[in-house]
């Protein structure tokens, strides 16, 4: 079955992607970028209608740059496209994405069930819980936390042992949608089951409190991953910099440029 993973998820900054702080996309002369490659695949559309890598790439243009106008028209071309293709998951991801942007919940709903029962995974998980969370309250209850409850329905039903990377997805759906609580349960979830190794519920844990101001609690968590080894020295004394003052940030910086690699010493950070 096509994974929809990879190419719905981007890595743009996220509190699980602590080795790259900027994806060029999500940067203002990224999407400044993708908004000029609009007009020429409109130029090009004419030759690319048989090429299904082409006709995903034009529709996400025109949905996301191509105003109420593009969307629609996004719309009426997806909902067309899944005739000679039933199986083309990515179509149907996209047109679920649509449809909840636009708020036609009947028509996602249908979609997302479809999905769930034919390739479960981890970026519909994501999709079916938009679907609540972006609704604001579903039959009374939130849809925060309703949302919350359809990745711990999932993460329940996958093999063992599970890894982080659910975990870190719902930290991150929650974390952008609301209250930092639930956000921080998922991020201290992953902890219990990261690899020694990588530490990415550390990390994860760390970038969440460095994103709610909580400094102390976050230099105490990248303090951890230095000391398991876990991450490039440079990375983690960046972080470790961030929540100092100016003053205290130049010496440190200036500290982390000249001494020598954590092998060989303790790493002291001011605070």
């Amino acid at each position: 079955a096509e994974d929809v993973q990879e190419q719905v998820r981007p890595t743009a900054h996220r509190p699980d992607n602590p080795d790259a702080d900027t994806d060029e996309r999500d940067t203002p002369a990224g999407k400044n970028q993708n908004a000029r490659e609009l007009p020429p695949a409109r130029r090009r559309q004419r030759y690319g209608t048989n090429d299904p890598a082409f006709m995903h790439l034009w529709l996400n243009l025109e949905a996301l740059y191509g105003g109420d106008r593009g969307r629609d028209f996004a719309v009426k071309q997806r909902e067309k496209m899944p005739e000679p293709n039933p199986t083309d998951i990515e179509n149907k991801f996209q047109l679920a994405r649509l449809y909840i942007t636009a708020r036609q919940w009947d028509a996602a709903r249908m979609l997302i069930d479809q999905m769930r029962a034919e390739n479960d995974q981890l970026a519909i998980v994501e999709l079916d819980a938009s679907w609540y969370a972006d609704q604001g309250s579903y039959q009374n209850r939130s849809g925060l936390e309703i949302a919350n409850e359809v990745f711990a329905k999932y993460i329940a039903g996958l093999p063992k042992p599970v890894g982080t990377e659910p975990y870190i997805a719902n930290a991150q759906f929650m974390l952008n949608r609301g209250p930092p609580d639930l956000a921080l349960v998922a991020a201290n979830e992953a902890v219990e089951h990261e690899s020694p190794d990588t530490m990415t519920g550390t990390k994860l844990l760390g970038n969440l409190y460095m994103q709610t101001n909580n400094f102390a609690q976050a230099v105490e968590a990248y303090r951890k991953v230095l000391a398991a080894n876990a991450a490039p020295d440079s990375v983690i004394r960046t972080r470790l910099i961030e929540p100092l003052s100016p003053l205290e940030r130049s010496a440190a910086a200036h500290a982390a440029n000249t001494a020598p690699p954590h092998s060989e010493q303790t790493v002291n950070t001011p605070m």
